[in-house]
């Protein structure tokens, strides 16, 4: 588990511009934790990039309903 300063915990941290996220799962680093972002009913939203189950990348997966569907 990688800690960081409690600065970061408590900050908003930019990771790309609205405009970039399209119709479909985009990959991210952040501090080199492997997230995904994608465009929810109430706009983006941000997850790791982990399934638990499979441990597959939620990024190769689609977006249905404003949810990341599983690859």
């Amino acid at each position: 588990m990688i800690v960081y300063p409690r600065a970061v915990h408590d900050a908003w941290l930019p990771v790309c511009a609205v405009k970039e996220v399209g119709a479909k799962p985009r990959r991210v680093l952040l501090h080199g934790q492997p997230l995904v972002i994608s465009n929810g009913n109430n706009g983006p939203a941000v997850l790791h990039n982990r399934r638990p189950h499979r441990n597959v990348p939620l990024s190769n997966g689609t977006v249905e309903m404003g949810s990341v569907a599983c690859p």
